[in-house]
């Protein structure tokens, strides 16, 4: 299968295709392969959601529009449509609502979620290295596939912007000092092995082979924003583990085998100094 990018493709259309392996699938594989084969193929397993995940879509989509083209994609929620404590409700008439706006394409917010989306914009355009980034940004939500030599299985990832020789990843959390907590998520949520992914993925298509840049933005006051990039030795480390992956991955479809290496032994738990 040759290597080839969609500019046109929606977001709908590249999380609907399951003919290919995603990065956050290779993540989930990397926590467990058990995992794996509950979510992407028994699929019994779904999708968490959270306010949080709720609201980085939307900081998503503030970057894809821009602000004023988010401000006139927005219909704000009203208070007969909201909970007492502040959700969206469940009756009827909300649930029709609501289906209405997403027939019409329109983007819904909570008024407070609007708040915290434009403290974080403000916040955002103040950082320099951020403001460079945004001004240089040439695609954005670009799907590539590509076909892995080794393994052949086909790959995707879908980088949220490519500015210059940056591989933009907007990254959104409720830490009040990224600078300080960002490296925790890398580690917890695998963004090291996106990192490897996505890098590998931009240079098969020819958009580069420049490491990916975490634009990262708090959604708590004071709303700062870091970029971030892991180290040439951090992103080799994960350039090996990426690949071994892949392999694993590959053989494990083949053989349909999914339980855990070690599954059944008893773990030895050393102490910790």
């Amino acid at each position: 299968m040759p290597t080839f990018s969609l500019t046109d493709e929606s977001l709908d259309q590249y999380h609907g295709d399951k003919s290919c392996i995603k990065s956050s699938m290779v993540r989930c594989f990397r926590r467990s392969p058990l995992l794996y084969h509950d979510t992407y193929i028994a699929g019994t397993v779904e999708q968490p959601q959270s306010d949080a995940l709720t609201l980085g879509t939307l900081w998503h989509t503030v970057r894809e529009l821009g602000w004023q083209g988010f401000l006139e994609a927005v219909t704000t929620l009203g208070p007969e449509h909201l909970t007492p404590s502040g959700a969206v409700s469940t009756k009827k008439e909300t649930r029709a609502f609501l289906a209405t706006c997403a027939e019409e394409g329109r983007v819904v917010v909570s008024t407070d979620q609007l708040k915290t989306l434009q403290a974080m914009e403000e916040r955002f355009w103040k950082n320099v290295r951020a403001n460079a980034i945004e001004k240089g940004v040439e695609r954005r939500e670009t799907s590539v596939r590509w076909e892995c030599q080794r393994t052949g299985l086909i790959l995707a990832v879908r980088p949220d912007a490519l500015s210059g020789t940056d591989i933009v990843d907007y990254k959104t959390t409720s830490d009040q000092n990224p600078r300080l907590t960002f490296a925790r998520s890398v580690e917890k949520y695998g963004y090291d092995i996106a990192d490897a992914m996505y890098s590998d993925g931009c240079w098969a298509a020819g958009l580069g082979t420049s490491a990916m840049t975490f634009v990262v933005t708090s959604t708590v006051a004071p709303f700062e924003t870091v970029v971030c990039r892991l180290s040439d030795s951090y992103r080799a480390r994960a350039a090996s583990e990426y690949r071994m992956l892949l392999d694993d991955l590959a053989t494990r479809l083949k053989d349909d085998d999914w339980m855990p290496n070690g599954y059944g032994e008893t773990v030895t738990i050393e102490e910790r100094r």
